[in-house]
């Protein structure tokens, strides 16, 4: 574990180099609430790939000013500092649920030499997070409506600054859909991995710090959407190389919505943008089945593809 001094922040990381020649580095985006330890299990990669994984501002030892209306934007900020710092160009940018909009605003803050050499985007909150919650059978569209109705009162008490109710509101939201949502899996029949993961990420979600919290919660909803309409107006390029990776079990993100989402992001791209779907996996594919995820990114990565023409994409 290394803290390094930033413009703005100090952040906290791990640099694990390749045991054999070095093909890039990984760089992976933490989701909401989560540290960097939550890609332990990526540590396969490291046969052939660099891994970089670092902590957003008040999570763990790293630290900074913390504010709520640009949280996701500094964060990526921070990641892009971080690669300047640590001399890490193009590199292979790994975001997870929040995380995969920080790697999108990241894409499009990164300057050509930083810009992505790839992209993977992994369950991603992708829109109004309202219009991607879990649903496909009864159990999960039930959960997922009480997670809208929570969304929707959370954000109400953010915006008229009433900071502390959301907070409690938000406490008290993470112990109903932990338990709905663990009861759901077990009527369902999910895999012992995937109910796991899915109890571990709502515990450590309720012992996170206030404002990493508060701050991550308030960018999704404020922040998201509008890294959707950066998307589907042009704003934000992906690159030629770019994977969605999805679980079928997912009860927090709706799988097929995010799937839809792609479809649409491919009509106006006009190219094929690479979708995997984990059919045994939740919310956290990487660590639930941490060997297939694995063998996806590797594979994904050592597809050779043409580099990104900046002077036909930017608008």
């Amino acid at each position: 574990m290394t803290v390094i001094q930033l413009r703005e922040a100090k952040i906290e990381y791990d640099l694990r180099k390749a045991t054999g020649k070095s093909r890039g580095t990984i760089v992976a985006v933490n989701g909401w609430t989560e540290d960097k330890e939550m890609w332990k299990g990526q540590k396969g990669l490291a046969s052939t790939y660099d891994l970089l994984s670092f902590n957003p501002r008040g999570v763990g030892s790293s630290s900074g000013e913390i504010r709520r209306e640009v949280y996701l934007d500094d964060s990526a900020q921070d990641m892009l500092d971080l690669c300047i710092k640590l001399g890490i160009e193009k590199p292979h940018v790994l975001g997870h649920s929040m995380g995969a909009l920080i790697a999108l605003k990241y894409t499009k803050t990164a300057s050509d030499k930083y810009y992505p050499g790839s992209l993977a985007l992994v369950t991603p909150v992708l829109g109004n997070p309202n219009d991607t919650v879990a649903s496909g059978n009864f159990i999960f569209t039930m959960n997922g409506k009480l997670n809208a109705l929570l969304n929707i009162y959370i954000k109400r008490k953010m915006h008229r600054n009433e900071w502390l109710g959301a907070d409690a509101a938000l406490e008290m939201g993470l112990k109903i859909l932990g338990f709905f949502g663990d009861l759901a899996y077990r009527i369902v029949g999910v895999p012992k991995d995937v109910r796991e993961e899915f109890t571990k990420f709502f515990a450590n979600a309720r012992i996170t710090g206030v404002e990493p919290r508060l701050s991550g919660f308030f960018g999704m909803r404020n922040e998201g959407p509008d890294i959707y309409m950066d998307l589907e107006e042009g704003r934000i390029l992906l690159p030629q190389k770019t994977l969605v990776v999805v679980g079928r079990q997912d009860i927090i993100v709706d799988c097929e919505g995010v799937l839809q989402i792609v479809r649409s992001l491919e009509r106006r791209l006009q190219r094929e943008i690479k979708t995997e779907v984990m059919h045994y996996s939740g919310h956290f594919p990487f660590s639930e089945n941490p060997h297939l995820f694995n063998t996806i990114l590797r594979e994904f990565l050592d597809i050779e593809s043409s580099p990104t023409n900046y002077s036909t994409l930017r608008i």
